[in-house]
């Protein structure tokens, strides 16, 4: 078999072109890998960015509470007897001064006649004392009669004066028991229990006293509610609140801030606050469950952050942001609530910051990056 040797160098001089095209080929290739990273670098790497969002300058806080009426008071026996009579039964409404029960109280009525005599008896012994120091007076003067008698009678009649008024105290002291025979409204509102009837014995001990009757304001319902320490400072006099109840979902009643404590509760670190609520039509009862929803003013913007922004650290939270140089910068954050997917950003930042979202690692400060906005969910 003959050799071609003209084809075989016509085959050596392709396989060079095509390996040396090759070579070229990952010469160029290579010197493209190489160029390539120094452009990324003077780029930066390339982070997304987000700007907090900022929150209303109110924020709602709702806390439990339960109705009050505005006055409400236990009616006592304070004199001993038994009940002759009674007049208003529960749910009744009265008007102050009306008539609520009549307690029988003979014994008590046989010491006001006996304080009585005392009184005419007393006042025989001053006229007799008085008489007696006048005549004395007067053979004083005639020196028929030492001094001391006269002294004695003045003494006598001094005496029977401080009797005499011992004998009236005792007297208004009986009769302002007698009047306690009738149990009167002390103000106007709803009889909300009677604990008494016809022929039952009352007893006006202070411990074991007789529970008669309970009374209470119902025009108006106060509210107390304790507000955590971290929102004192912002509950003022006159603020407007709502006050929902489960019974009306749809139709929270507007009222106000009536008064506070003006003092932390050391134990539960709360504040306590009344609102007051007009009850004239009588659609809400004393003893409902409510929730105050207050509007609290912050003290300082707050933002709210995505909470893959946040960094946790030893010593202490950040979130890194991009200046307008393009570069790393990280800011000490205080937080507030935890939302969940979101968390309240209470002090550190501003509205024009633009925060790193997940940021990694070999992130560090015035390191060079380039932002990106996130595609819109």
């Amino acid at each position: 078999m003959s050799i071609n040797y003209h084809d075989l160098s016509t085959t050596r001089k392709t396989l060079a072109l095509g390996v040396g095209g090759i070579v070229l080929l990952l010469f160029f290739g290579a010197g493209f890998k190489l160029f390539k990273p120094k452009q990324e670098q003077d780029k930066g790497f390339v982070v997304y960015v987000v700007p907090p969002k900022p929150q209303p300058e109110t924020t709602p806080l709702d806390l439990p509470s339960t109705t009050q009426a505005l006055q409400q008071a236990t009616l006592y026996a304070r004199t001993n007897g038994y009940l002759d009579e009674w007049y208003f039964d529960i749910g009744s409404v009265v008007e102050e001064g009306d008539l609520l029960a009549e307690i029988s109280a003979p014994d008590l009525d046989a010491q006001v006649d006996q304080a009585k005599a005392a009184i005419l008896k007393s006042e025989a012994q001053v006229k007799v004392t008085e008489l007696n120091m006048a005549r004395a007076a007067q053979l004083v003067k005639t020196n028929d009669t030492p001094q001391q008698t006269y002294d004695q009678n003045e003494a006598l009649y001094h005496s029977a004066q401080a009797d005499l008024k011992a004998q009236q105290a005792n007297f208004e002291r009986l009769r302002a028991l007698q009047d306690f025979e009738e149990i009167t409204a002390p103000f106007s509102g709803t009889i909300t229990s009677r604990k008494i009837d016809r022929g039952d014995l009352v007893l006006a001990d202070s411990t074991g006293g007789s529970s008669l009757f309970e009374i209470s304001d119902q025009s108006r319902l106060r509210i107390f509610v304790n507000v955590p320490q971290t929102n004192a400072m912002s509950i003022k006099e006159g603020d407007r609140v709502e006050v929902k109840f489960l019974e009306f979902p749809d139709s929270p009643l507007q009222a106000k801030v009536s008064r506070s404590s003006n003092a932390i509760d050391p134990t539960s670190r709360t504040l306590l606050v009344e609102v007051d609520v007009d009850n004239q039509d009588g659609k809400l009862y004393p003893g409902m469950y409510c929730i105050i929803r207050f509007f609290i003013k912050s003290l300082r913007p707050i933002f709210e952050v995505p909470s893959n922004t946040i960094l946790t650290r030893p010593e202490g939270t950040f979130v890194a942001t991009v200046t307008p140089q393009n570069s790393v910068h990280f800011k000490s954050v205080d937080l507030g609530r935890d939302l969940g997917k979101v968390v309240e950003v209470t002090k550190g930042l501003e509205g024009t910051d633009k925060l790193i979202l997940n940021p990694n690692a070999n992130l560090v400060e015035n390191t060079k990056v380039t932002m990106r906005v996130p595609a819109q969910e």
